[in-house]
């Protein structure tokens, strides 16, 4: 692919896109200077426009950017204009006395023979390719593909080390490169000593004789592949193990291999517990089935190389003469819901790789593998490269070459999916038969949202969502740093919906340790700290304490979501006791607050809330629904007419009008004498107006004779409780609010001298915002005052009317 590169810039008319072709050819010596070091490397500006980089592992010592080095090159790469470089000081040396591309260079590369056995050094590792010196031809620089079909899935770090020696033959050499290959012994050490090492290593000098020997035994083989259509049964010889293959030989010139999950019956490939390919041997005879045969492109040099497919299975042997062994899997047999065996050929931190047939894998995601978690968390502790297993193809993907399978309820489904059942499968969105609502899976965060909380993988092709309620079951201020992104935990589903499924990640849902599952009518304090679930409004109350998360701000106030279908709103005169200057700085979303449920429209499904403190320490507040006829109350006087004397509520934003008429048994002539703004008085329900909403009020003594007064002692445990809540606080409430308080009450001062001095020095700091809240509070002050006399000229109206129609009436009756 680089010399049709190297060619396409050469003839085509856009050669000024790239680079100009290098003067430095691989193998020289030069001095490049450093510019920039990077976590894995330092990048080196060449002579000829050109970068160069140099691995971490490679470089010298006290590499400093801006500083000229003596650095050899190791490749070139044309595809990505890239130079790979070593500071290694014995490379170098070696290199250094070629000068370049000279005359000397060329001698030497002139004596590696294409097909030679030579003895190879890794120097850098790539992604596709490795990058070695031959020591025996004077540090001759060499390549190697680090990519090959066999070993597909294995990664080239896995396989190469730098400093590695390697037994390699030579495949050709392009413009003074000498490219190798390592055959079916490609990344293994030489260095390892051992029989069976020595057995698994492919001599190709001395395999010819021994061939040769081996095959005069029973007849020399086969001369072509002709002589072995599919179905023949005939004796081959191993020529190399690999971890998944054994390439065997049917005659001195016809190759094949035999797929490691052809070497046993296939019902018992899933009961495998280490690999069946370590009972064979280099040399040894099998017998063996054709099955077919196999084409592959060899991009180095365009041909094609034909492979032929062999069978040992047992079962596959055993059929009569001449029968062809069933067809193994390929893409275009697989189908989502299928359940089939296979043999894990390697075992990753996050995923599995598994063999099903010698042109097809696939990978089970470490979700997909299990649904305990301990198994997920530690895959190589629970499965060993050779096992068999039973997978169920999730998903295919030809184009791409991907296939993905699961481990997760395979046995089950081997039986029970139907060919309908298999393309309702392939169609869905997500495979609903894999998760339950109601069940404990692993799942793996994704990325926190704001808002919402976390996104989060349940397999390899379903994701879901945790909301910001159902993080924790206690009040957490910032539940978006509990969990980072990799964590695996488990996740409780909650529900599946069309395009979501909804997890919940609550300990007293997932069986952690720790969870607590909140009651409903447990107490204000102990809620609010619990976050008790809330999934509609029969979960709450009015009046009840609870926490939830800001979910939007405006200038009208802000809604808050007490559960994932559940959010109260919050108006802005019920946000805070004081003036916000800035409401959405204030309350920004994700925000934790503790409010007060004001009110529940069921037939709206709208929740009112409040978060002031005031109405947070209060007790319950009193509603128009909570109001009984005949119930006796407790309130203040909030103003004094010449018809009656209006009363509002405690613990309530209620106001009731007491006639003059039931002030007392009594004639009063001046309620102001007897009453003022703000006097502490006890009254009895008379009657309420559902459509006005309006409530008469008594107070005469006989009202209350044999009645027990029930809430002046549930006042006194109300003010006990509200004296510690005001010691704690609501959450998300500031100590100078306390402190506030406390002056205000007029505790915790040094004298009253000192308390004079500190009110002196907080007017002459008192800055223009303060001023600015104060006529604001005056303004709001004068428009309530306002309100509350247009309301009192209604009732009063209302009432004198009623006293006239009375009086007209009463004359009526007179004069007739």
């Amino acid at each position: 692919s680089e010399e049709l590169l190297v060619r396409a810039r050469v003839a085509g008319a856009k050669a000024e896109d790239g680079p100009p072709e290098p003067s430095i050819c691989v193998g020289s010596v030069v001095k490049a200077l450093a510019e920039e070091k990077k976590s894995y490397g330092m990048l080196f500006a060449m002579s000829d426009g050109w970068t160069g980089f140099c691995p971490t592992n490679l470089l010298g010592a006290d590499v400093k950017a801006g500083t000229h080095y003596k650095v050899a090159v190791l490749a070139v790469d044309r595809v990505r204009d890239l130079m790979t470089l070593t500071m290694d000081p014995v490379t170098v040396a070696a290199l250094e006395v070629f000068k370049g591309k000279t005359a000397a260079m060329t001698k030497a590369v002139a004596k590696v023979q294409t097909a030679d056995s030579v003895k190879a050094v890794v120097q850098a590792v790539g992604e596709e390719r490795v990058a070695l010196t031959l020591p025996d031809f004077g540090g001759v620089v060499a390549l190697a593909s680090a990519v090959d079909f066999n070993l597909r899935g294995q990664h080239s770090a896995a396989r190469f080390k730098v400093g590695q020696e390697l037994k390699a033959v030579v495949v050709d050499k392009l413009h003074g490169t000498v490219l190798v290959a390592c055959g079916w012994d490609l990344g293994q050490d030489s260095k390892r000593k051992g029989k069976d090492s020595d057995d698994k290593k492919e001599d190709t000098k001395g395999m010819g004789k021994e061939l040769k020997d081996i095959f005069s035994k029973f007849g020399g083989g086969i001369e072509s592949e002709a002589e072995a259509p599919p179905g023949t049964t005939l004796k081959v010889v191993v020529t190399g193990l690999l971890p998944n293959f054994l390439a065997v030989r049917l005659g001195h010139s016809v190759q094949g291999h035999i797929a490691i999950s052809d070497v046993v019956n296939i019902s018992a490939i899933s009961k495998l517990k280490s690999s069946p390919l370590a009972e064979y041997k280099k040399g040894q005879v099998v017998e063996a089935r054709v099955i077919g045969v196999s084409t592959y492109s060899n991009k180095k040099n365009k041909h094609v190389e034909r492979v032929v497919d062999l069978s040992a299975r047992p079962e596959d042997l055993a059929l009569k003469k001449g029968v062809v062994p069933p067809a193994r899997h390929t893409f275009d047999t697989m189908s989502p819901g299928d359940v089939v065996p296979g043999i894990i050929e390697e075992v990753r931190k996050d995923c599995l790789w598994v063999h099903i047939s010698s042109g097809l894998k696939g990978r089970v995601y470490m979700l997909d593998t299990s649904g305990e978690l301990e198994v997920v968390k530690n895959l190589s502790a629970n499965f060993k490269v050779g096992q068999g297993v039973l997978v169920r193809v999730i998903k295919t993907d030809k184009e791409h070459g991907r296939l993905d399978l699961s481990l997760r309820h395979s046995g089950a489904k081997a039986a029970t999916e139907t060919p309908a059942k298999k393309a309702k499968l392939a169609k869905a969105k997500a495979p609903s038969t894999d998760f339950e609502v109601g069940t404990i899976v692993p799942v793996k965060i994704i990325k926190p949202v704001a808002g919402m909380a976390y996104v989060v993988q349940l397999s390899s092709n379903v994701v879901g969502r945790v909301h910001i309620c159902d993080v924790s079951d206690t009040s957490v201020d910032a539940p978006l740093a509990l969990h980072k992104p990799g964590d695996v935990l488990n996740g409780y589903i909650e529900s599946m919906e069309t395009d979501n499924v909804y997890v919940s990640l609550r300990p007293s849902r997932t069986g952690e340790t720790g969870g607590k599952k909140s009651t409903k009518d447990g107490q204000a304090q102990e809620d609010a700290v619990t976050m008790p679930e809330v999934r509609s409004l029969g979960d709450i109350t009015s009046g009840q304490l609870l926490s939830g998360y800001v979910k939007s701000t405006n200038a009208a106030g802000c809604f808050v979501q007490l559960g994932r279908t559940v959010t109260a709103r919050v108006v802005i005169s019920e946000l805070s006791d004081r003036f916000i200057k800035d409401v959405k700085g204030a309350y920004p979303p994700g925000k934790l607050v503790t409010g007060r449920i004001l009110d529940i429209d069921n037939k709206k499904s709208q929740i009112s809330m409040s978060l002031k403190r005031t109405v947070v320490l209060a007790k319950k507040r009193v509603l128009f629904t909570d109001v009984a006829i005949d119930q006796i109350v407790r309130g203040t006087v909030k103003s004094v007419q010449s018809f009656g004397v209006f009363v509002r509520l405690r613990n309530s934003d209620l106001s009731g009008l007491c006639h003059i008429s039931e002030v007392s048994e009594e004639f009063v002539k001046d309620l102001a004498k007897q009453y003022s703004v703000g006097d502490a008085v006890k009254a009895k329900v008379l009657r309420k107006d559902e459509t006005k909403k309006t409530i008469s009020l008594g107070m005469k003594d006989v009202y209350f004779e044999g009645v027990e007064d029930v809430e002046e002692s549930e006042d006194d445990e109300s003010d006990e409780e509200g004296e510690g809540a005001a010691m704690r606080g609501p959450r998300g409430e500031d100590e100078d609010d306390m402190a506030d308080s406390d002056e205000e009450s007029g505790g915790g001062g040094s004298g009253e001298e000192g308390e004079e001095d500190a009110e002196e020095e907080s007017e002459e700091e008192e800055d223009e915002e303060e001023a600015v809240y104060r006529k604001s509070l005056a303004a709001l002050s004068h428009l309530k005052s306002s309100v509350l006399r247009l309301e009192e000229l209604h009732v009063a109206g209302t009432a004198r009317i009623s006293e006239i129609e009375a009086a007209i009436e009463l004359e009526s009756k007179e004069e007739s």
